[in-house]
């Protein structure tokens, strides 16, 4: 068995803004639910305060600009999306990039000379480009 990793901050990042799509919440129930989960457990509350930070204001750079504003806390302390096209652009993009195998894509020509789809494939030939293997499946 592989051993345990700590948990990433974009990935906690992105369950903090998906947490907020979906209903509003308090940061101390939050914070409590994610450090249920083995790779948070040892998540310190200033890390998780600095990340729901990060979402509310995409952090000490884009702190200005209001329009990167994500979520804002209400009278109650809940924090909720600013607008549903935050809700809508988090369902469109949310996930977390995974580097596929990429194979290369070759023009080949049948030994007998032409580009046709009979007889033997010969090997090489001019390379057209990469595609990832989950295509080719």
């Amino acid at each position: 068995t592989p051993p345990l990793r700590l948990g990433a901050l974009d990935v906690l990042a992105q369950h903090v803004l998906g947490c907020a799509c979906g209903k509003p919440f308090l940061s101390d129930e939050l914070y409590d639910e994610v450090r249920t989960a083995a790779p948070y457990a040892s998540l310190s509350r200033t890390d998780f305060d600095d990340v729901v930070d990060f979402v509310a204001t995409g952090g000490y750079a884009l702190k200005t600009y209001e329009r990167f504003a994500r979520i804002k806390q209400d009278k109650q302390g809940r924090w909720r999306v600013t607008n549903p096209k935050v809700r809508q652009s988090y369902r469109l993009n949310v996930g977390t990039i995974v580097e596929e195998t990429m194979l290369k894509v070759r023009l080949v020509r049948s030994r007998a000379g032409g580009t046709g789809s009979t007889g033997a494939i010969a090997r090489g030939g001019r390379m057209l480009g990469e595609i990832e293997e989950v295509f080719i499946e």
